[in-house]
Protein backbone atom coordinates (compact mmCIF):
# COMPACT_ATOMS: atom_id res chain seq x y z
CA UNK A 1 0.00 0.00 0.00
CA UNK A 2 2.68 2.56 -0.91
CA UNK A 3 5.51 3.90 1.45
CA UNK A 4 5.87 3.40 4.96
CA UNK A 5 3.33 5.59 6.76
CA UNK A 6 4.38 8.22 9.35
CA UNK A 7 4.00 8.02 13.13
CA UNK A 8 1.22 10.89 12.91
CA UNK A 9 -1.96 10.23 10.93
CA UNK A 10 -4.96 11.54 9.86
CA UNK A 11 -7.80 8.90 7.86
CA UNK A 12 -11.73 9.50 6.68
CA UNK A 13 -13.91 6.49 7.87
CA UNK A 14 -14.96 6.35 4.02
CA UNK A 15 -11.58 5.28 3.05
CA UNK A 16 -10.89 2.84 5.52
CA UNK A 17 -10.41 -0.76 4.89
CA UNK A 18 -8.86 -4.05 6.50
CA UNK A 19 -5.79 -3.48 4.43
CA UNK A 20 -5.30 -0.43 6.24
CA UNK A 21 -5.87 -1.13 9.40
CA UNK A 22 -3.68 -4.05 9.16
CA UNK A 23 -0.75 -1.10 7.67
CA UNK A 24 -1.28 1.40 10.73
CA UNK A 25 -0.33 -1.73 13.00
CA UNK A 26 2.88 -2.99 11.08
CA UNK A 27 4.35 0.29 10.21
CA UNK A 28 3.99 1.46 14.12
CA UNK A 29 2.14 4.61 13.72
CA UNK A 30 1.08 6.25 17.11
CA UNK A 31 -1.19 8.90 16.51
CA UNK A 32 -4.63 8.46 14.54
CA UNK A 33 -6.96 11.31 14.25
CA UNK A 34 -9.99 9.98 12.40
CA UNK A 35 -12.40 12.52 10.37
CA UNK A 36 -16.08 11.76 8.35
CA UNK A 37 -15.96 13.97 5.38
CA UNK A 38 -18.81 11.48 4.25
CA UNK A 39 -20.76 11.83 7.07
CA UNK A 40 -21.07 8.01 7.62
CA UNK A 41 -23.69 6.77 10.06
CA UNK A 42 -21.51 3.54 11.12
CA UNK A 43 -17.94 2.97 12.26
CA UNK A 44 -17.52 -0.20 10.55
CA UNK A 45 -16.48 -3.98 11.85
CA UNK A 46 -13.02 -4.55 13.22
CA UNK A 47 -12.03 -0.55 13.23
CA UNK A 48 -8.83 0.41 13.80
CA UNK A 49 -8.64 -3.47 16.21
CA UNK A 50 -5.23 -5.26 15.90
CA UNK A 51 -6.54 -8.31 14.69
CA UNK A 52 -3.95 -10.91 15.69
CA UNK A 53 -2.14 -10.97 18.33
CA UNK A 54 1.08 -11.27 16.99
CA UNK A 55 0.60 -7.64 15.77
CA UNK A 56 2.53 -5.37 17.62
CA UNK A 57 -0.12 -2.19 17.58
CA UNK A 58 1.87 1.48 18.53
CA UNK A 59 -1.07 3.18 18.47
CA UNK A 60 -1.03 5.38 21.95
CA UNK A 61 -3.77 8.01 20.87
CA UNK A 62 -6.84 8.15 18.35
CA UNK A 63 -8.79 10.96 18.21
CA UNK A 64 -12.21 11.34 16.36
CA UNK A 65 -13.02 14.63 15.01
CA UNK A 66 -16.53 15.33 14.30
CA UNK A 67 -18.87 11.94 14.46
CA UNK A 68 -22.04 13.74 15.02
CA UNK A 69 -23.52 11.76 11.97
CA UNK A 70 -22.34 8.57 13.33
CA UNK A 71 -25.33 5.97 15.21
CA UNK A 72 -23.15 2.55 15.19
CA UNK A 73 -19.92 1.71 16.20
CA UNK A 74 -19.12 -1.93 14.67
CA UNK A 75 -17.71 -4.61 16.79
CA UNK A 76 -14.08 -4.70 17.75
CA UNK A 77 -13.35 -1.67 17.97
CA UNK A 78 -10.14 -0.47 18.94
CA UNK A 79 -10.06 -4.44 20.04
CA UNK A 80 -6.34 -5.42 21.58
CA UNK A 81 -5.21 -1.47 20.99
CA UNK A 82 -2.51 -2.56 24.15
CA UNK A 83 -0.63 0.67 23.91
CA UNK A 84 -3.78 2.96 23.82
CA UNK A 85 -3.37 5.38 26.38
CA UNK A 86 -5.98 8.35 24.90
CA UNK A 87 -8.89 8.03 22.77
CA UNK A 88 -11.52 10.81 22.35
CA UNK A 89 -15.40 9.54 21.69
CA UNK A 90 -16.62 13.26 23.17
CA UNK A 91 -18.35 13.82 19.51
CA UNK A 92 -19.86 10.62 19.30
CA UNK A 93 -23.58 12.01 20.56
CA UNK A 94 -26.06 10.36 18.53
CA UNK A 95 -24.58 6.80 19.17
CA UNK A 96 -27.09 4.13 19.90
CA UNK A 97 -25.20 0.85 19.43
CA UNK A 98 -21.99 -0.13 20.24
CA UNK A 99 -20.65 -3.46 19.31
CA UNK A 100 -19.17 -6.10 20.64
CA UNK A 101 -15.59 -6.39 21.82
CA UNK A 102 -15.75 -2.01 22.59
CA UNK A 103 -12.28 -1.00 23.38
CA UNK A 104 -11.82 -4.72 24.79
CA UNK A 105 -8.22 -5.33 25.48
CA UNK A 106 -6.56 -2.01 25.40
CA UNK A 107 -4.51 -3.02 28.40
CA UNK A 108 -2.98 0.19 28.84
CA UNK A 109 -5.79 2.90 28.59
CA UNK A 110 -6.35 4.26 32.23
CA UNK A 111 -9.45 6.57 31.73
CA UNK A 112 -11.84 7.04 28.73
CA UNK A 113 -14.37 9.25 28.74
CA UNK A 114 -17.91 7.67 28.00
CA UNK A 115 -19.88 10.98 28.62
CA UNK A 116 -21.67 11.37 25.24
CA UNK A 117 -23.19 8.42 25.37
CA UNK A 118 -26.32 8.62 26.64
CA UNK A 119 -28.33 7.66 23.45
CA UNK A 120 -26.91 3.91 23.77
CA UNK A 121 -29.74 1.38 23.43
CA UNK A 122 -27.28 -1.90 23.12
CA UNK A 123 -23.81 -2.46 24.82
CA UNK A 124 -22.07 -5.33 22.70
CA UNK A 125 -20.26 -8.61 24.34
CA UNK A 126 -16.75 -7.53 25.69
CA UNK A 127 -17.47 -3.89 26.72
CA UNK A 128 -14.18 -2.69 27.77
CA UNK A 129 -13.48 -5.64 28.78
CA UNK A 130 -9.93 -6.82 29.49
CA UNK A 131 -9.12 -3.20 29.96
CA UNK A 132 -6.74 -4.55 32.55
CA UNK A 133 -5.70 -0.79 33.56
CA UNK A 134 -8.68 1.06 33.48
CA UNK A 135 -8.99 2.82 37.04
CA UNK A 136 -12.35 4.09 36.59
CA UNK A 137 -15.26 4.17 34.53
CA UNK A 138 -18.17 7.02 34.51
CA UNK A 139 -21.39 5.26 33.20
CA UNK A 140 -23.59 7.83 34.06
CA UNK A 141 -24.96 8.59 30.59
CA UNK A 142 -26.17 5.04 29.94
CA UNK A 143 -30.13 5.34 31.18
CA UNK A 144 -31.27 3.95 27.62
CA UNK A 145 -29.71 0.11 28.25
CA UNK A 146 -31.63 -2.22 28.69
CA UNK A 147 -29.15 -5.14 28.56
CA UNK A 148 -25.39 -5.94 29.72
CA UNK A 149 -23.94 -8.10 27.00
CA UNK A 150 -21.59 -10.81 28.14
CA UNK A 151 -18.55 -9.74 29.41
CA UNK A 152 -19.53 -6.68 30.99
CA UNK A 153 -16.34 -4.99 32.20
CA UNK A 154 -14.61 -8.27 32.37
CA UNK A 155 -11.28 -8.56 33.57
CA UNK A 156 -10.73 -5.19 34.28
CA UNK A 157 -8.16 -6.17 37.15
CA UNK A 158 -7.53 -2.42 38.79
CA UNK A 159 -11.27 -1.31 39.07
CA UNK A 160 -12.03 -0.59 42.58
CA UNK A 161 -14.96 0.78 42.64
CA UNK A 162 -18.40 0.53 40.09
CA UNK A 163 -21.26 2.24 40.36
CA UNK A 164 -23.84 1.42 37.49
CA UNK A 165 -26.49 4.92 38.74
CA UNK A 166 -28.84 4.92 35.33
CA UNK A 167 -29.05 0.94 34.81
CA UNK A 168 -33.20 0.91 35.78
CA UNK A 169 -33.94 0.07 32.13
CA UNK A 170 -31.57 -2.84 32.34
CA UNK A 171 -33.36 -6.44 32.77
CA UNK A 172 -30.79 -8.82 31.74
CA UNK A 173 -27.19 -9.45 32.71
CA UNK A 174 -25.30 -11.62 30.74
CA UNK A 175 -22.45 -13.99 31.45
CA UNK A 176 -19.65 -13.05 32.97
CA UNK A 177 -20.54 -9.93 34.42
CA UNK A 178 -17.55 -8.09 36.29
CA UNK A 179 -15.61 -11.04 36.55
CA UNK A 180 -12.13 -11.24 37.08
CA UNK A 181 -12.08 -8.09 38.76
CA UNK A 182 -9.66 -8.84 40.95
CA UNK A 183 -9.53 -5.06 43.11
CA UNK A 184 -13.08 -4.26 42.83
CA UNK A 185 -14.24 -3.62 46.36
CA UNK A 186 -17.64 -2.00 45.84
CA UNK A 187 -20.22 -2.15 43.36
CA UNK A 188 -23.54 -0.58 43.29
CA UNK A 189 -26.41 -2.51 42.01
CA UNK A 190 -29.41 -0.55 43.52
CA UNK A 191 -30.16 0.88 40.48
CA UNK A 192 -31.09 -2.21 39.09
CA UNK A 193 -34.57 -3.04 39.81
CA UNK A 194 -36.02 -3.99 36.92
CA UNK A 195 -33.47 -6.99 36.23
CA UNK A 196 -35.45 -10.48 36.17
CA UNK A 197 -32.32 -12.52 34.26
CA UNK A 198 -29.06 -13.01 35.22
CA UNK A 199 -26.84 -15.47 33.25
CA UNK A 200 -23.55 -17.52 34.76
CA UNK A 201 -20.28 -15.75 35.64
CA UNK A 202 -22.02 -13.05 37.83
CA UNK A 203 -19.02 -11.40 39.59
CA UNK A 204 -17.17 -14.29 39.48
CA UNK A 205 -13.51 -14.29 41.38
CA UNK A 206 -13.73 -10.65 42.51
CA UNK A 207 -11.37 -11.90 45.00
CA UNK A 208 -11.26 -8.42 46.73
CA UNK A 209 -15.19 -7.78 47.28
CA UNK A 210 -16.54 -7.86 50.62
CA UNK A 211 -20.51 -6.74 50.53
CA UNK A 212 -23.05 -7.49 47.79
CA UNK A 213 -26.43 -6.01 48.11
CA UNK A 214 -29.39 -7.50 45.80
CA UNK A 215 -31.51 -6.31 47.41
CA UNK A 216 -32.98 -4.72 43.78
CA UNK A 217 -33.01 -8.72 42.83
CA UNK A 218 -36.60 -8.70 43.89
CA UNK A 219 -38.30 -9.71 40.70
CA UNK A 220 -35.14 -12.00 39.14
CA UNK A 221 -36.67 -15.40 38.52
CA UNK A 222 -34.16 -16.72 36.32
CA UNK A 223 -30.02 -17.35 37.46
CA UNK A 224 -28.10 -19.27 34.62
CA UNK A 225 -30.13 -21.50 32.82
CA UNK A 226 -32.53 -22.05 35.82
CA UNK A 227 -35.89 -20.58 36.52
CA UNK A 228 -38.00 -20.68 39.46
CA UNK A 229 -39.78 -23.29 37.75
CA UNK A 230 -37.25 -25.36 37.48
CA UNK A 231 -34.79 -27.52 39.65
CA UNK A 232 -31.97 -26.45 41.01
CA UNK A 233 -28.53 -27.85 42.00
CA UNK A 234 -25.67 -26.61 43.21
CA UNK A 235 -23.06 -28.10 40.49
CA UNK A 236 -25.33 -26.42 37.61
CA UNK A 237 -24.90 -22.60 38.75
CA UNK A 238 -21.83 -22.52 40.47
CA UNK A 239 -20.59 -20.19 38.59
CA UNK A 240 -22.61 -17.46 40.63
CA UNK A 241 -20.29 -15.41 42.93
CA UNK A 242 -17.39 -17.64 42.11
CA UNK A 243 -14.80 -17.11 43.48
CA UNK A 244 -15.09 -13.84 45.67
CA UNK A 245 -13.36 -15.34 49.03
CA UNK A 246 -13.40 -11.63 50.63
CA UNK A 247 -17.14 -11.39 50.29
CA UNK A 248 -18.68 -11.69 54.51
CA UNK A 249 -21.96 -9.95 53.49
CA UNK A 250 -24.63 -10.25 50.97
CA UNK A 251 -28.21 -8.68 51.69
CA UNK A 252 -31.50 -9.58 49.78
CA UNK A 253 -34.71 -9.18 49.89
CA UNK A 254 -36.97 -11.65 52.23
CA UNK A 255 -39.17 -12.09 49.01
CA UNK A 256 -36.05 -12.90 46.93
CA UNK A 257 -36.76 -16.17 44.58
CA UNK A 258 -35.85 -19.37 46.30
CA UNK A 259 -33.54 -20.03 43.59
CA UNK A 260 -31.83 -16.86 44.05
CA UNK A 261 -31.72 -18.06 48.43
CA UNK A 262 -30.64 -21.14 47.31
CA UNK A 263 -27.76 -20.44 44.61
CA UNK A 264 -26.39 -18.42 47.94
CA UNK A 265 -26.21 -20.80 50.70
CA UNK A 266 -23.68 -22.63 49.40
CA UNK A 267 -21.24 -20.45 48.96
CA UNK A 268 -21.65 -17.64 51.51
CA UNK A 269 -22.01 -18.80 55.01
CA UNK A 270 -25.60 -18.36 56.44
CA UNK A 271 -24.31 -16.10 58.81
CA UNK A 272 -23.31 -13.81 56.15
CA UNK A 273 -26.66 -13.60 54.01
CA UNK A 274 -28.55 -10.69 55.32
CA UNK A 275 -32.28 -10.70 54.74
CA UNK A 276 -34.17 -7.18 54.79
CA UNK A 277 -38.04 -6.74 54.09
CA UNK A 278 -39.14 -5.69 51.41
CA UNK A 279 -41.46 -3.04 52.62
CA UNK A 280 -38.39 -1.43 54.78
CA UNK A 281 -36.19 -1.29 51.75
CA UNK A 282 -36.31 2.55 50.36
CA UNK A 283 -36.34 3.07 46.47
Amino acid sequence: MGSKLSKDIDIDISDYTEDLGKKIHKDGVEIVRVHNKERIKAIPRGFLCCRKSTWSSKITTVLFINMSDVTTVGDGFLFRCTNLKEVDLTKFGAVTSLGGNFLSCCSNLKAVDLTKFGAVTMLGAGFLSGCSNLKAVDLTKFGAVTSLGEGFLSGCENLQVVDLPQFGAVTSIERNFLSFCKNLKEVDLTKLGSVTSVATGFLNNCINLPMVDLTKFGSVTTVGKHSTSTEYTFDSCESFLLGCKSLTKVIILDTSCALLRNILQPKVPAENIVMVQSLGVVS
